[in-house]
Protein backbone atom coordinates (compact mmCIF):
# COMPACT_ATOMS: atom_id res chain seq x y z
CA UNK A 1 0.00 0.00 0.00
CA UNK A 2 1.44 3.38 -1.01
CA UNK A 3 0.19 6.66 0.32
CA UNK A 4 -1.09 8.99 -2.37
CA UNK A 5 -3.46 11.25 -0.47
CA UNK A 6 -3.82 14.84 -1.61
CA UNK A 7 -2.84 16.15 1.80
CA UNK A 8 -1.71 14.49 4.98
CA UNK A 9 -0.71 15.94 8.32
CA UNK A 10 1.14 13.05 9.89
CA UNK A 11 3.12 12.74 13.10
CA UNK A 12 6.23 10.61 12.72
CA UNK A 13 8.34 10.89 15.85
CA UNK A 14 10.54 7.89 15.05
CA UNK A 15 9.59 6.18 18.34
CA UNK A 16 8.66 2.52 18.15
CA UNK A 17 6.00 1.37 20.58
CA UNK A 18 5.61 -2.14 21.93
CA UNK A 19 3.35 -1.87 24.97
CA UNK A 20 -0.26 -0.80 24.95
CA UNK A 21 -0.98 -0.30 28.66
CA UNK A 22 -2.68 3.09 28.36
CA UNK A 23 -6.11 3.76 26.94
CA UNK A 24 -8.07 6.77 25.75
CA UNK A 25 -10.73 7.98 28.17
CA UNK A 26 -13.25 8.20 25.33
CA UNK A 27 -13.17 7.59 21.59
CA UNK A 28 -15.61 8.11 18.74
CA UNK A 29 -15.13 6.14 15.51
CA UNK A 30 -17.42 6.79 12.55
CA UNK A 31 -17.26 5.69 8.89
CA UNK A 32 -16.33 8.47 6.45
CA UNK A 33 -18.15 8.11 3.12
CA UNK A 34 -17.16 11.47 1.61
CA UNK A 35 -15.15 9.85 -1.19
CA UNK A 36 -12.41 12.47 -0.80
CA UNK A 37 -8.77 11.53 -1.32
CA UNK A 38 -7.36 13.87 1.31
CA UNK A 39 -6.89 12.68 4.85
CA UNK A 40 -5.62 14.22 8.03
CA UNK A 41 -3.98 12.86 11.15
CA UNK A 42 -3.30 15.60 13.68
CA UNK A 43 -0.67 15.31 16.42
CA UNK A 44 -2.21 14.83 19.82
CA UNK A 45 -2.58 18.18 21.58
CA UNK A 46 -4.14 18.83 24.95
CA UNK A 47 -4.98 15.13 25.21
CA UNK A 48 -7.09 15.18 22.02
CA UNK A 49 -6.36 13.03 18.95
CA UNK A 50 -8.21 13.59 15.68
CA UNK A 51 -8.01 11.74 12.36
CA UNK A 52 -10.24 12.39 9.37
CA UNK A 53 -10.93 10.13 6.38
CA UNK A 54 -8.24 7.63 7.39
CA UNK A 55 -8.17 3.89 6.69
CA UNK A 56 -7.41 1.21 9.25
CA UNK A 57 -4.22 0.44 7.31
CA UNK A 58 -2.91 3.97 7.80
CA UNK A 59 -3.91 3.94 11.47
CA UNK A 60 -1.95 0.72 11.95
CA UNK A 61 1.07 2.34 10.26
CA UNK A 62 0.87 5.32 12.62
CA UNK A 63 0.27 3.24 15.74
CA UNK A 64 3.23 0.93 15.08
CA UNK A 65 5.53 3.45 13.34
CA UNK A 66 5.75 1.47 10.08
CA UNK A 67 4.93 2.05 6.41
CA UNK A 68 2.22 0.40 4.34
CA UNK A 69 4.58 -2.08 2.69
CA UNK A 70 5.55 -3.35 6.17
CA UNK A 71 1.98 -4.50 6.86
CA UNK A 72 0.83 -7.87 5.58
CA UNK A 73 -2.48 -9.65 5.95
CA UNK A 74 -4.96 -6.79 6.23
CA UNK A 75 -8.18 -7.35 4.24
CA UNK A 76 -8.89 -5.07 1.29
CA UNK A 77 -11.55 -3.04 3.11
CA UNK A 78 -8.93 -2.03 5.71
CA UNK A 79 -7.24 0.10 3.03
CA UNK A 80 -10.28 1.29 1.07
CA UNK A 81 -12.81 2.11 3.80
CA UNK A 82 -12.20 5.32 5.76
CA UNK A 83 -12.99 6.47 9.28
CA UNK A 84 -13.16 9.64 11.37
CA UNK A 85 -11.77 9.30 14.89
CA UNK A 86 -11.90 11.69 17.82
CA UNK A 87 -10.31 10.41 21.03
CA UNK A 88 -9.59 12.05 24.37
CA UNK A 89 -6.79 11.13 26.74
CA UNK A 90 -6.23 12.22 30.29
CA UNK A 91 -3.59 14.94 30.64
CA UNK A 92 -1.06 15.47 27.86
CA UNK A 93 0.49 12.09 26.96
CA UNK A 94 3.80 11.91 25.18
CA UNK A 95 3.92 10.47 21.68
CA UNK A 96 5.08 7.04 22.79
CA UNK A 97 2.12 6.91 25.16
CA UNK A 98 -0.16 8.11 22.35
CA UNK A 99 0.93 5.26 20.09
CA UNK A 100 0.32 2.77 22.89
CA UNK A 101 -3.18 4.21 23.30
CA UNK A 102 -3.83 3.99 19.57
CA UNK A 103 -2.66 0.38 19.47
CA UNK A 104 -5.06 -0.44 22.30
CA UNK A 105 -7.91 1.38 20.56
CA UNK A 106 -7.37 -0.56 17.33
CA UNK A 107 -7.27 -3.83 19.25
CA UNK A 108 -10.52 -3.05 21.05
CA UNK A 109 -12.60 -1.46 18.29
CA UNK A 110 -11.23 -3.18 15.16
CA UNK A 111 -10.37 -6.47 16.88
CA UNK A 112 -6.86 -6.09 15.46
CA UNK A 113 -4.49 -8.97 16.17
CA UNK A 114 -0.95 -9.10 14.79
CA UNK A 115 2.60 -10.21 15.35
CA UNK A 116 6.05 -8.96 14.31
CA UNK A 117 8.38 -10.69 11.87
CA UNK A 118 11.77 -9.46 10.56
CA UNK A 119 12.28 -9.72 6.81
CA UNK A 120 15.02 -8.67 4.37
CA UNK A 121 13.87 -6.75 1.31
CA UNK A 122 15.00 -4.26 -1.30
CA UNK A 123 15.21 -0.75 0.09
CA UNK A 124 17.27 2.42 0.26
CA UNK A 125 19.83 4.05 2.51
CA UNK A 126 19.47 7.81 3.02
CA UNK A 127 23.00 9.23 2.84
CA UNK A 128 24.72 12.56 2.32
CA UNK A 129 25.47 13.38 -1.32
CA UNK A 130 29.23 13.90 -1.63
CA UNK A 131 28.84 15.95 -4.82
CA UNK A 132 27.67 19.05 -3.06
CA UNK A 133 25.97 18.88 0.31
CA UNK A 134 23.32 21.52 0.86
CA UNK A 135 22.96 23.23 4.25
CA UNK A 136 19.94 21.91 6.08
CA UNK A 137 17.86 24.45 7.99
CA UNK A 138 18.28 23.63 11.67
CA UNK A 139 15.31 24.14 13.95
CA UNK A 140 16.47 25.25 17.39
CA UNK A 141 13.39 27.11 18.57
CA UNK A 142 10.86 25.88 21.09
CA UNK A 143 7.53 24.74 19.66
CA UNK A 144 4.08 25.58 20.93
CA UNK A 145 2.15 22.58 22.30
CA UNK A 146 -0.44 22.80 19.51
CA UNK A 147 2.05 23.31 16.66
CA UNK A 148 3.03 20.77 13.98
CA UNK A 149 6.54 20.40 15.31
CA UNK A 150 7.83 16.88 14.89
CA UNK A 151 5.53 16.19 11.94
CA UNK A 152 5.11 16.54 8.20
CA UNK A 153 2.61 17.92 5.74
CA UNK A 154 2.74 15.54 2.76
CA UNK A 155 1.23 16.07 -0.68
CA UNK A 156 1.58 14.15 -3.93
CA UNK A 157 4.82 15.94 -4.84
CA UNK A 158 5.97 17.73 -1.71
CA UNK A 159 7.12 17.22 1.85
CA UNK A 160 7.23 19.94 4.51
CA UNK A 161 8.61 19.02 7.91
CA UNK A 162 8.94 21.12 11.05
CA UNK A 163 11.59 20.21 13.60
CA UNK A 164 12.14 16.70 12.23
CA UNK A 165 15.23 14.51 12.24
CA UNK A 166 16.81 12.37 9.55
CA UNK A 167 15.22 9.15 10.79
CA UNK A 168 11.81 10.76 10.46
CA UNK A 169 12.66 12.03 6.97
CA UNK A 170 13.79 8.53 5.94
CA UNK A 171 10.49 7.08 7.11
CA UNK A 172 8.50 9.74 5.28
CA UNK A 173 10.41 9.23 2.03
CA UNK A 174 9.62 5.51 2.22
CA UNK A 175 5.91 6.19 1.88
CA UNK A 176 6.22 8.25 -1.30
CA UNK A 177 4.81 6.66 -4.45
CA UNK A 178 8.10 6.80 -6.38
CA UNK A 179 10.10 5.33 -3.49
CA UNK A 180 7.75 2.73 -2.02
CA UNK A 181 10.47 0.77 -0.21
CA UNK A 182 12.04 0.82 3.24
CA UNK A 183 14.47 3.70 3.81
CA UNK A 184 17.04 3.64 6.61
CA UNK A 185 18.89 6.71 7.83
CA UNK A 186 22.65 6.46 7.25
CA UNK A 187 23.33 10.20 6.97
CA UNK A 188 25.09 10.48 10.31
CA UNK A 189 23.39 13.86 10.70
CA UNK A 190 22.09 14.66 14.19
CA UNK A 191 19.64 17.35 15.21
CA UNK A 192 16.24 18.64 14.12
CA UNK A 193 15.52 20.51 10.89
CA UNK A 194 12.82 22.28 8.92
CA UNK A 195 12.48 20.38 5.64
CA UNK A 196 11.05 21.58 2.32
CA UNK A 197 11.15 19.19 -0.64
CA UNK A 198 9.43 19.63 -4.02
CA UNK A 199 9.37 17.37 -7.09
CA UNK A 200 7.23 16.61 -10.17
CA UNK A 201 4.70 13.89 -10.95
CA UNK A 202 3.87 14.66 -14.60
CA UNK A 203 6.40 12.19 -16.04
CA UNK A 204 7.60 14.59 -18.75
CA UNK A 205 11.17 14.99 -19.98
CA UNK A 206 11.71 17.92 -17.64
CA UNK A 207 10.04 16.28 -14.65
CA UNK A 208 11.97 16.44 -11.39
CA UNK A 209 11.98 13.11 -9.57
CA UNK A 210 11.96 12.84 -5.80
CA UNK A 211 15.44 11.30 -6.05
CA UNK A 212 16.88 14.26 -7.95
CA UNK A 213 15.01 16.77 -5.80
CA UNK A 214 16.49 15.20 -2.69
CA UNK A 215 20.01 15.71 -4.03
CA UNK A 216 19.49 19.22 -5.40
CA UNK A 217 17.42 20.66 -2.58
CA UNK A 218 18.70 18.88 0.53
CA UNK A 219 22.08 17.48 -0.44
CA UNK A 220 20.97 13.94 0.33
CA UNK A 221 20.74 10.76 -1.74
CA UNK A 222 18.95 7.41 -1.75
CA UNK A 223 21.23 4.43 -2.40
CA UNK A 224 19.62 1.09 -3.24
CA UNK A 225 20.50 -1.77 -0.89
CA UNK A 226 19.00 -4.75 0.93
CA UNK A 227 17.67 -3.74 4.32
CA UNK A 228 16.12 -5.72 7.15
CA UNK A 229 12.61 -4.51 7.86
CA UNK A 230 10.23 -5.38 10.64
CA UNK A 231 6.95 -6.60 9.19
CA UNK A 232 3.59 -6.56 10.91
CA UNK A 233 1.68 -9.74 10.11
CA UNK A 234 -2.02 -9.23 10.74
CA UNK A 235 -3.74 -12.30 12.17
CA UNK A 236 -7.21 -10.78 12.27
CA UNK A 237 -9.18 -7.53 11.91
CA UNK A 238 -12.85 -6.53 11.82
CA UNK A 239 -14.73 -3.39 10.87
CA UNK A 240 -14.96 -0.94 13.75
CA UNK A 241 -17.54 -1.63 16.40
CA UNK A 242 -20.27 0.95 16.94
CA UNK A 243 -19.68 3.82 19.35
Amino acid sequence: MKLCAAAIVLLLSGISVRAADDTFQAASIKPNTSGLQSMQILPIAGGRFTSTNVSLGILVAVAYDVRGFQISGLPGWAWSEKYDIVAKAEGSPKYDQFRAMLQQLLAERFRLRLHHEPRAMKGFALVQDKHGAKPLKAHNEECAPDSRCGGFVINLASIDGVRVNMKQLAGTLAQQRDVGRPVVDKTGIAGSFDITLRWSTDGGDDALSVFTALQEQLGLRLDAEIVETEMLIVDGAERASAN
